[in-house]
């Protein structure tokens, strides 16, 4: 819950969101691993209503992205 509330906070302060290319990246390449096309995945996903969990995860690896590339490691 509380690492919830501290991804969103960063996503919605660095503007950090899953575009809509790079969800249609992700079906892609699901539906490749599955020898399938993209629509039926797309299709499959929106029955199960799993979208928002897979733009969710889009958005989790940008802002774990972003706060890495802020991170400074230091020697003791």
């Amino acid at each position: 819950m509380q690492r919830d509330l501290i991804l969103t906070a960063v996503s919605e302060k660095a503007g950090l969101r899953a575009t809509e290319a790079e969800l249609d990246e992700r079906i892609a390449a699901m539906a490749a691993t599955r020898g399938v096309s993209p629509a039926q995945v797309y299709k499959s996903l929106e029955e199960a209503k799993r979208l928002p969990d897979i733009e969710r995860s889009l958005t989790e690896e940008k802002v774990f992205g972003f706060l890495l590339a802020q991170s400074t490691v230091t020697g003791s």
